[in-house]
C-alpha cells in the first residue's frame, strides 16, 4: 500500500461543524480584540465577540433610521425610484 488514509487511523467521534468553526474563531479572535463588539468571520458573517464588555451597539450591517426620520415617509432621506417604461428596458 503506497498511500495511508489518515481518516482510517483516527477515531473521530464527532466532526466539527461550520458553527463550531465560527464559535472557535469568535473565542480566539475575540480574546485578542476585546474592544470590538462584532467580528467578521471567513464565512462572511458577523458574530458577537464573547469577550466584549462595552456598551451594546447596533449590528454592523443593520438598517437603521435616524431618530428624526423614523416613520416619516415624506422625509428628504428617502430616494424616489424613477419610473421606467417597458420600451426603455433593453431585454
Amino acid at each position: 500500500m503506497y498511500g495511508i488514509n489518515c481518516y482510517e487511523e483516527q477515531d473521530f467521534e464527532e466532526w466539527a461543524t461550520p458553527s463550531d468553526a465560527v464559535n472557535e474563531f469568535a473565542r480566539n479572535t475575540g480574546a485578542e480584540n476585546q474592544d470590538r463588539e462584532w467580528l467578521l468571520t471567513s464565512y462572511d458573517s458577523w458574530v458577537k465577540n464573547p469577550y466584549y464588555t462595552g456598551a451594546p451597539g447596533r449590528h454592523p450591517e443593520g438598517d437603521y433610521y435616524d431618530d428624526e426620520d423614523e416613520g416619516d415617509l415624506s422625509s428628504d432621506a428617502l430616494i424616489a425610484c424613477p419610473i421606467i417604461a417597458d420600451e426603455d428596458i433593453p431585454f
